[in-house]
């Protein structure tokens, strides 16, 4: 049996105050699947604008054909990737939105409301066309206006915009509409476990809790997330609790000690050990000069990345 591909995680880091942010221009005309062919899944729900080219998308393992008009809504970690036509460029624009921290605002943070909206949005990733559902890529298309002109209170608007996206995403999934589904089932099974990492990575975790999450044994659980993923639950924690950790250690003068137990490690042995295994050097290192290291975390035979820029 042939193993299988490598699944990335790109994390990415919502601005403060907002629910969305954009990626245009001229860095996203290029070779879709050409430098980094794996499969991948962000943070945060990603809607994308094919604008010219073609190829395929491909969600878990199955290849859908994509043209100029189309667009895609994928949920947070979906394990996904766009592969342009061989040897040709397409161009894209991409927004990236929180969509859980959207739906409990909208819901006012009603518990069961709000999960509900929440595990609808996780439905499934969609490829339409704009030909057919053209009141949905209009709001897109004006999130995007609102991003890129940025006129007052854009953000606000965006927010409101961004709103009634959700709403029609969560009545498709409802309904089945033209949603895809992922072609492997071990991709949903793990899905769960990856949401409690990020989310309770600060907390002391257990390979239990997550096996708890996703309903499976804890040694079952551990066999279909090694196979999977191409790491053991406990390197995905940490590699997140790290990410972390690089984050701040560039963004604030707290200490390192401080910073180490903030990011849910117990002891500064433990955080020593996991930062020189992902990053490559020391956090005293990273913290004086965290560019030159970068290439550390990328390399890492775990595949956790910074969303692309």
């Amino acid at each position: 049996m042939g193993r299988k591909p490598v699944v990335e995680y790109r994390h990415y880091e919502m601005p403060a105050g907002t629910y969305v942010f954009a990626l245009y221009g001229e860095g996203w005309v290029r070779q879709y699947g050409d430098d980094r062919p794996n499969l991948h899944f962000h943070n945060y729900l990603e809607i994308g604008m094919c604008l010219n080219g073609t190829g395929r998308m491909v969600f878990d393992r199955e290849g859908f054909p994509y043209g100029p008009g189309d667009f895609t809504i994928i949920p947070a970690r979906f394990p996904h990737n766009t592969i342009s036509a061989k040897g040709k460029y397409s161009a894209w624009e991409y927004l990236f939105v929180d969509s859980t921290s959207l739906i409990r605002r909208m819901t006012e943070n009603r518990a069961l409301a709000s999960s509900r909206m929440e595990n609808l949005m996780q439905g499934g990733a969609f490829l339409l066309k704009e030909s057919d559902n053209p009141l949905l890529c209009r709001e897109i298309q004006q999130v995007f206006r609102l991003q890129k002109e940025k006129p007052e209170y854009y953000q606000m608007e965006s927010n409101a915009v961004l709103s009634s996206v959700c709403i029609q995403v969560i009545r498709m999934n409802e309904s089945g509409g033209k949603v895809i589904r992922p072609a492997a089932e071990e991709s949903a099974l793990v899905r769960p476990a990856i949401a409690y990492a990020q989310e309770h990575y600060r907390e002391q975790i257990r390979v239990s809790d997550l096996a708890d999450a996703c309903w499976l044994s804890e040694s079952y659980f551990r066999a279909v997330f090694q196979e999977h993923m191409n790491m053991s639950p406990m390197d995905y924690v940490n590699s997140v609790r790290i990410h972390s950790a690089c984050k701040l250690l560039s963004s604030s003068n707290e200490s390192i000690h401080a910073i180490a137990a903030k990011c849910g490690f117990r002891s500064m042995a433990t955080f020593n050990r996991n930062f020189q295994k992902f990053v490559g050097t020391t956090g005293e290192k990273w913290r004086k000069d965290p560019s030159n290291y970068l290439a550390g975390i990328r390399a890492s035979h775990v595949d956790v990345f910074d969303g692309w820029e």
